[in-house]
C-alpha cells in the first residue's frame, strides 16, 4: 500500500516579522524533518500559499499591516 503521507515531509509555512523567532521555528521544525517556508511579511506568505500547499501554517498575531487573525 502506498501512502502519500508516508512518502512526503510535513510542509509548514511560518509567518513572522521577527526574523530571529522565525529562524527558531525553522531550526526546531527542521529537526523533526519538516519542510519549512519562512515568510517575514503576510504578502510573501500569501504568495507562498498561491504557489504551494501546506499542512500547517504558524503565524504571529502582531504583525505590521495586518494581524495574524486577519491573515488567517
Amino acid at each position: 500500500m502506498h501512502n502519500r503521507a508516508m512518502e512526503s515531509k510535513l510542509r509548514v509555512l511560518v509567518v513572522d516579522d521577527e526574523v530571529a523567532l522565525g529562524e527558531l521555528y525553522l531550526n526546531f521544525l527542521g529537526r523533526i524533518g519538516a519542510n519549512v517556508v519562512l515568510c517575514d511579511h503576510p504578502q510573501k506568505a500569501w504568495q507562498a500559499i498561491d504557489k504551494d500547499v501546506y499542512d500547517l501554517i504558524i503565524t504571529d498575531f502582531k504583525m505590521p499591516i495586518i494581524t495574524g487573525d486577519e491573515f488567517i
